[in-house]
């Protein structure tokens, strides 16, 4: 019997866990330590530390790994590894910590995860970030100070939902064993598998005589995202196909990245530490149409300049075709095997959200009944859906008049129940007019619970109104209607209602809008109308 492929660099996978001894002296410290509380993605990377999916790191790292892994995609002692495993902590804090002191990680939830011994201090490099990772330089935004260190965990992440269904790579190199699996192929994702996609991973499993990992992502904020629940649900109708004899289900505590070489060799590191040999790249849709095959990836440019990165860790990768539904056939089949005169079929992952969202059908050639039934929750029809209207505008330029008068409209249209966001409504609540953050997640949560919210706030800057977008398009609909109206009627509008006249000179205009009114030569029940129209013409009412 073949065995399994050891873990990256080791013999061993780390185990940074505390002795039960340990952990109960580390909780009895922790009241006098200071704190740093995780954010989802932090949390998330905590997990795959401590549970050993990130051998051979034993924390959070030091400037010098830190620099060579942007720069090189290696540890400073030439390792490759290929994202920097950074714990930003604010200025106040990382000037009042020392080396060698302690440090209580905690999650959201305000439970102690981990105990951190710091060992450096240093300063991020955000423009060095944005130049290797893709990320957005923000100007103007302090610099974060980073702090490294070993940790000790004293527990993992408690779950309640799925509980048999996480297990760590120690659990799954003993299930791969007991099944007496040498090679095992991993499929990240943190979307549905549908039957060609299904058929592609049993065809690779079978050619590279592998078990196989199907791996839905759970880390990050994906679990917060109203897809998730009926996602994870996907795969356990899914597996009800499979036999335990060939097939493991197992969430990762893994979440996406920006796509590309890095975050494929860095699922290929994770899997190597699980016991995978073999790793699926491409097969998730993504929003451009690019990189639909893996093999457009692995082909890319970018890959032949990490040729040896990716021999030396390990993991044999294998390229997603584009794959096509061959209806003389009755078989999903590679595009470049299908025959060329055959009739075939392809959904992209965007018309099928759109077929959900009008109610329309899908076919059955392209996915599983069992596994529609979940996705039809997942993304319900438009006409039942929550969705969020945003009046932005200068002050008096009449977002609240207008907002009022269509959340009558609306109410009186359907079973959908409306709330206005507005500063007269928000008045009684003076911690929360400011604070968009927190109208952000009560939109979005407004909305995920199928209702409507009309938002009339003074929100000025544009990456306000951008996060707001961002957060409630995961959830729903959004519309943001553009108001304007010339300064001089603004101001008599503020003046009749007794207002001062407010500068409109910070108020940044969106570059993305669904439609724009002005005010002054529109009156309400015109403008209602078109609102009303562009929300009908979008299937929402």
């Amino acid at each position: 019997m073949s065995s399994l492929i050891k873990p990256y660099i080791r013999d061993s996978l780390v185990n940074l866990m505390a002795t039960e001894e340990d952990a109960a002296d580390f909780y009895q410290r922790v009241p006098r330590l200071p704190a740093i509380t995780l954010n989802p993605l932090q949390h998330s990377d905590l997990m795959l530390l401590l549970t050993g999916a990130y051998t051979p790191l034993t924390g959070y790292m030091g400037q010098a790994d830190y620099v060579s892994v942007l720069a090189q995609m290696r540890l400073s002692n030439g390792d490759a590894w290929m994202y920097p495993l950074t714990l930003p902590v604010p200025i106040r804090l990382a000037q009042t910590l020392n080396l060698g002191q302690s440090v209580a990680l905690k999650n959201g939830h305000d439970e102690v995860l981990a105990i951190l011994t710091v060992t450096e201090i240093y300063r991020a490099q955000p423009a060095l970030e944005a130049q290797a990772l893709g990320a957005a330089l923000v100007f103007g935004h302090e610099v974060d100070w980073y702090v490294a260190g070993t940790v000790v965990g004293i527990h993992t992440q408690h779950h309640y939902d799925f509980i048999d269904d996480y297990r760590y790579p120690a659990q799954l190199r003993a299930h791969f064993t007991a099944r007496g699996w040498g090679n095992v192929l991993a499929f990240q994702t943190a979307q549905p598998v549908h039957r060609g996609a299904l058929a592609f991973m049993l065809r690779a499993a079978a050619q590279n005589q592998a078990g196989l990992l199907m791996q839905p992502m759970t880390g990050g904020k994906l679990s917060t995202q109203s897809a998730y629940y009926p996602t994870i649900r996907s795969y356990h109708a899914l597996m009800a196909r499979l036999s335990p004899l060939t097939t493991v289900m197992s969430l990762s505590p893994n979440y996406p990245r920006r796509g590309g070489v890095r975050e494929i060799l860095h699922r290929a590191i994770i899997s190597r530490n699980e016991g995978c040999s073999h790793l699926i790249v491409g097969g998730e849709a993504c929003a451009s149409g690019a990189n639909r095959r893996g093999r457009d990836v692995l082909e890319g440019d970018a890959f032949h300049q990490v040729e040896q990165h990716i021999q030396e860790i390990g993991v044999k990768l294998i390229p997603y075709p584009r794959m096509v539904y061959v209806e003389d056939k009755a078989q999903h089949l590679p595009l470049e095997e299908a025959p060329k005169d055959a009739y075939k079929l392809v959904l992209t992952a965007d018309e099928v959200k759109r077929r959900l969202q009008a109610d329309l059908p899908i076919p059955d050639w392209y996915t599983f009944p069992e596994v529609l039934q979940e996705m039809r929750i997942a993304y319900p029809p438009r006409i039942a859906s929550g969705f969020a209207v945003l009046m932005s505008g200068v002050a008096g330029v009449g977002k609240t008049s207008l907002a009022l008068a269509l959340s009558e409209v609306l109410g009186a249209a359907g079973a959908r129940k409306v709330t206005v966001l507005d500063n007269q409504t928000l008045s009684g609540y003076p911690g929360l007019v400011n604070n968009l953050d927190i109208i952000a997640l009560l939109v979005s949560a407004l909305v995920r619970q199928g209702g409507i919210v009309i938002c009339a706030l003074e929100i000025a800057t544009l990456a306000t109104r951008r996060s707001i977008r961002n957060a409630t398009q995961l959830e729903g609909g959004y519309f943001e209607i553009a108001l304007t109206a010339p300064a001089s009627v603004c101001a008599g509008r503020l003046a009749r209602k007794g207002r001062s006249v407010v500068e409109a000179s910070d108020y940044e205009v969106s570059e993305q809008i669904e439609l724009l009114i002005d005010t002054s030569i529109m009156d309400i029940a015109q403008a209602l109308q078109r609102i009303v129209l562009k929300l009908e013409q979008d299937g929402y009412v």
